[in-house]
């Protein structure tokens, strides 16, 4: 999860788009717990984080964008949704965007008609639910 803050406009669209594109480029990866191979003779339960195997079939599916603390959210920000709900699809994974109603993100979101393309949803209960829905 990225958590966004501040102003979203053409002025720093650029930055948030390092940010989250770098966040979607994780997509795939291991997560989990520090293991090791049984054949070295060691207890994957003792593992010692320094052996830097992960467990291989957990793996980083999603992004949730927070936008709860966004200040001021441009068209330039709605872009950059889109270009990140893109990215993750194409790393074989998804993207969702906590946008309160009410909110400045919510309100350009609403206003470009693109709710559903960023999937917009109105707190960080309901993304969690969908990603429960989706695993």
């Amino acid at each position: 999860m990225v958590g966004v803050t501040g102003d979203v406009d053409m002025a720093t669209a650029p930055r948030w788009r390092a940010v989250l594109l770098g966040a979607v480029d994780r997509i795939g990866e291991p997560i989990g717990a520090p293991a090791v191979s049984l054949t070295r003779g060691r207890d994957p339960l003792r593992a010692d984080p320094a052996d830097g195997v992960l467990w291989p079939w957990r793996r980083i599916t999603s992004l949730v964008v927070d936008l709860t603390g966004a200040g001021f959210f441009g068209v330039a920000g709605v872009n950059l949704l889109l270009a990140v709900r893109s990215a993750a699809v194409e790393a074989g994974g998804w993207a969702l965007v906590v946008a309160p109603a009410g909110g400045s993100a919510r309100r350009a979101i609403d206003a470009c008609g693109a709710v559903e393309r960023v999937l917009a949803l109105p707190d960080l209960d309901a993304a969690l639910d969908q990603f429960d829905r989706a695993r």
